[in-house]
């Protein structure tokens, strides 16, 4: 689900609608790992997902949520761009990622593209989730 979704149901609208002959349907998914792993299955003929996501994906990233490289993906297009925001409320103290120690922090769905960053982030300020005071999804 998230915001893959909708950009889904409004996709599958506009090819149902304009090229005759087609067939849509919109599946809601956990986010970008699953939907890869199901493309690779094949099941599936198109998703979204993020760029970091298909990157650990081709390579095979286990940690990240595939069972080993996924070679039967091949990237269409970028449909937008994907900025990651860290924001802290002004009286947390927080004006660092490693402020973030001991602290509670969202980080998108489990196995989302967005997660994934999050933990490529502390992992280049040198940061686990082990570290942090309590990660919630």
């Amino acid at each position: 689900s998230g915001v893959y979704y909708p950009l889904g149901v409004a996709l599958s609208e506009i090819y149902g609608k304009g090229i005759e002959g087609s067939r849509t349907q919109v599946q809601a998914t956990k986010a970008s790992v699953e939907n890869l792993n199901l493309l690779q299955q094949g099941k599936g003929e198109i998703a979204f997902a993020l760029g970091d996501s298909v990157k650990m994906a081709a390579e095979g990233n286990t940690e990240a949520g595939f069972p080993g490289k996924l070679d039967k993906l091949r990237g269409i297009a970028a449909i937008y761009p994907n900025y990651i925001q860290i924001v802290a409320s002004q009286d947390s103290g927080i004006k660092t990622l490693a402020d973030l120690k001991g602290k509670s922090l969202s980080v998108g769905a489990p196995a989302s593209g967005t997660e994934l960053n999050a933990r490529a982030i502390f992992a280049a300020a040198g940061l686990k989730y082990e570290d942090l005071g309590r990660v919630e999804y």
